[in-house]
């Protein structure tokens, strides 16, 4: 495997930024690596498949250029052994062939290739046909990209509305039982309202933040955001989930040593707080108690911590980490009615690393329980 000198080279989005050259004819290589080298790409060469697939297997080329007829595995082979490969499917291949070869264009393109090109080799065509599939799946990848990125913000979206919709119905059914017993108490009336305000205007500052981010990011600018009380924002969401909490005889309890400010949404701190704090309430045994803490940070030099101590089954710390990725969830053994997509923690694993944080879950004091803890940075 032989390496060209880098002379102006191009860096894709994708991939290693070299074109694979795969043939058994040293003659036709260092014509190919000639027109490759004069237009400023960058490449490699194999002489034969089994060289050519270890090469894609370490270098990860950007295209492939491949003969078909080769003495030990055939173009055709090696194509077919790229396409069945989650890494290198996406590859894109164009066959080198002699006019008096390319009798079999139906089976090269079944077998994944893109385009093919005649020897003898005329540069305009070889470079065009090079160009228009770099472009191409550079394209795809984008499209790939962003699709990827759309589901995502589609995710996370419905899981910022889904709480505090879930918070709103779960207060309008306690209003509706307090109206029912006829015995109206007038402070938990006051109580309930109160909360059914904040859960309203925090699904209203979601919706606003969103199409603030969206004029922002059109109009080019950043709008500075006000220091936010983190203290009343953990407070209000410790009194929402206390309502489901009571459902199982839970108790939760808001410990405050610190009284932290940062310029971020309320959106932001409330997703990674509420999520610690419902997956307490949802995995934590019946008839327990849950801890909530706001402190400043043990392992930053300026900052906050927010800590969330459950009372469910210690969670096996080689399963620990895995709980942070999408679609991973703990043991449910022992936890009835639980309703979870997996998706939250992963938010709450998203949202600190925008912030430059820490999150993480350990068990609890004595092997009781487990403990999440999230720590910020808070800037000057």
């Amino acid at each position: 495997m032989i390496e060209s000198m880098p002379s102006n080279v191009i860096t894709p989005a994708f991939g290693s930024g070299k074109i694979l050259v795969v043939d058994d004819e040293p003659r036709n290589l260092q014509l190919v690596g000639e027109i490759l080298r004069r237009d400023g790409l960058k490449f490699i060469f194999a002489t034969n498949g089994l060289d050519a697939l270890q090469a894609v297997r370490e270098e990860r080329p950007i295209l492939i250029l491949l003969d078909v007829m080769m003495p030990d595995i055939s173009g055709f082979d090696v194509c077919k052994a790229l396409k069945k490969s989650d890494d290198t499917k996406k590859i894109p291949v164009i066959f080198l062939t002699a006019t008096s070869e390319w009798s079999g264009a139906v089976e090269g393109f079944a077998a994944g290739a893109v385009d093919y090109v005649r020897k003898p080799f005329i540069r305009e065509e070889l470079l065009a046909r090079v160009h228009t599939h770099i472009d191409l799946a550079a394209t795809q990848e984008q499209l790939r990209s962003l699709s990827d990125q759309k589901s995502e913000l589609i995710t996370t979206l419905a899981h910022d509305v889904k709480n505090p919709i879930a918070g709103i119905v779960g207060l309008t059914s306690a209003l509706t039982d307090e109206f029912a017993s006829g015995e109206v108490n007038r402070a938990e009336l006051s109580l309930i309202l109160k909360l059914m305000e904040n859960s309203a205007v925090g699904l209203l500052e979601l919706v606003d933040g969103i199409l603030d981010e969206a004029r922002s990011k059109k109009l080019g600018f950043d709008q500075e955001l006000p220091a936010r009380d983190v203290a009343a924002v953990a407070e209000h969401l410790v009194k929402m989930n206390a309502l489901q909490a009571q459902k199982k005889l839970i108790q939760i309890e808001f410990v405050l040593t610190s009284q932290p400010k940062i310029r971020v949404s309320r959106r932001m701190l409330t997703e990674m707080f509420d999520n610690l704090i419902s997956n307490a309430v949802k995995y934590s045994l019946p008839d327990t108690q849950i801890v909530v803490r706001l402190k400043a940070a043990q392992n930053l030099s300026k900052g906050f911590r927010f800590e969330v101590l459950d009372s469910a089954p210690v969670i096996a710390e080689e399963l620990r980490s895995a709980l942070f990725t999408k679609f991973k969830m703990g043991s449910q053994k022992n936890i009835k009615n639980v309703s979870s997509h997996g998706v939250g923690l992963s938010i709450v694993k998203r949202l600190v690393n925008l912030l430059d944080g820490e999150v993480a879950c350990v068990a609890g004091p004595d092997g009781i329980g487990n403990l999440f803890y999230i720590e910020i940075p808070i800037l000057d």
